[in-house]
């Protein structure tokens, strides 16, 4: 139940977000491990291949993202 609030208020406050920014914030919070492509994509509540192209729109990728975070 905490772990659904925690969602609904990381959800809320990324709306104000571009989805570059939203996903590099789902790799920051990954604890021990950083959260594949389709993890993320299912976070944000589309496709892994609507995340690809809306990276792709902004110039970056899952693979860039992932790298600036390491």
């Amino acid at each position: 139940m905490a772990k659904a609030e925690w969602e609904r208020i990381k959800v809320s406050q990324d709306r104000g977000q571009d989805i570059l920014q939203q996903a590099r914030s789902r790799l920051l919070d990954g604890e021990d491990t950083f959260p594949s492509q389709e993890e993320i994509a299912d976070q944000l509540n589309m496709s892994p291949r609507t995340l690809i192209r809306k990276l792709k729109a902004e110039g970056s990728s899952y693979q860039d993202l992932l790298d600036d975070v390491r």
